[in-house]
């Protein structure tokens, strides 16, 4: 791949105009240098989606259901109490996705991963590992392969538009509640390249430009049910008119993502190894050693 230049940058537009936490996600600091290697084109965000028939029976009031760690725990007690099998599932397949999973209540304990310079393992400090704890927590209310009959997951849009498609109840859309996690949401997205032995740079340049402009974003994405990495767009219908676009949206602005640095995938691919699979063990006692030793071992393998 190929950093952009800057007369490339200005050519292609304000990097304002970009959900903040999609732009993050493009660039890296590099010997106090921001090198731009994509430009935002779709947008993701982690969220807990709900049936509010199954709140209400329980009589969960889904306006403050998921406002802090200790309320979603409330929730899920009150909701395994009642006629819900499964109180919580979880959309994730990879470990990767495991960790967006988990991010927003990290970030809401006031833990971090790294700092951001990347030079700093921080993941083991006592704010991060409680929120971990928090997270791993809800996982005792998930018995293993009932997701589909769960009364809330967390997950992508994705999950939400293969409700519209796939669902045989009129109206399971009116019926599925979105929240925002306790903490930042997780924002995620994708964004057009340039490889370096590209032989068509200003033509490839000219197509990025296109595609991540605002009109083609209002026209493909109004088809798609998918979520533009554009502000403006997000201000025009539907975003700006249907009540789970503007739960979406509104985590987009306010959402985070990883630092980018060198060797992510290390961390990424290792921190929940061990600690998802025993939820029902304390919890304390298994994340704290767990991150102590894991941090131990990455400090050696990312160079800090």
């Amino acid at each position: 791949m190929r950093p952009f230049t800057q007369k490339e940058l200005a050519s292609i537009g304000d990097p304002s105009v970009f959900v903040p936490a999609v732009w993050d996600a493009m660039h890296v600091q590099r010997d106090k240098k921001t090198e731009v290697w994509a430009i935002p084109w779709l947008a993701d965000v982690w969220l807990i989606y709900y049936w509010r028939d199954m709140l209400e029976e329980a009589g969960i009031d889904e306006e403050t259901a998921f406002q802090t760690p200790e309320r979603l725990e409330e929730t899920m007690r009150r909701l395994q109490g009642s006629s819900a099998e499964t109180p919580w599932g979880w959309r994730a397949t990879t470990t990767a996705t495991t960790l967006q999973c988990a991010s927003s209540w990290i970030w809401e304990a006031g833990g971090e991963y790294v700092s951001t310079d990347g030079k700093d393992i921080l993941f083991n400090q006592p704010e991060a590992v409680q929120g971990l704890v928090n997270y791993v927590k809800l996982h005792r209310y998930m018995p293993p392969g009932v997701e589909r009959q769960a009364a809330t997951v967390v997950g992508t849009p994705g999950w939400f538009s293969s409700i519209y498609e796939q669902s045989t109840i009129s109206d399971a859309p009116d019926r599925l509640g979105i929240a925002a996690p306790p903490g930042p949401a997780f924002v995620g997205g994708s964004g057009p390249m340039i490889w370096q032995h590209s032989h068509k740079t200003s033509e490839a340049v000219d197509l990025i430009r296109c595609l991540t402009g605002q009109q083609t974003k209002m026209d493909y994405f109004a088809r798609m049910q998918q979520l533009p990495a554009r502000l403006d767009v997000m201000e025009e219908p539907p975003y700006s008119t249907d009540s789970h676009y503007q739960v979406m949206t509104k985590a987009l602005r306010g959402g985070r993502t990883y630092p980018a640095i060198p060797k992510w995938g290390a961390l990424e691919k290792r921190l929940l190894d061990n600690v998802i699979a025993n939820p029902d063990q304390d919890l304390e006692a298994l994340v704290r050693p767990h991150m102590d030793a894991l941090a131990q071992r990455l400090r050696v393998v990312v160079g800090t």
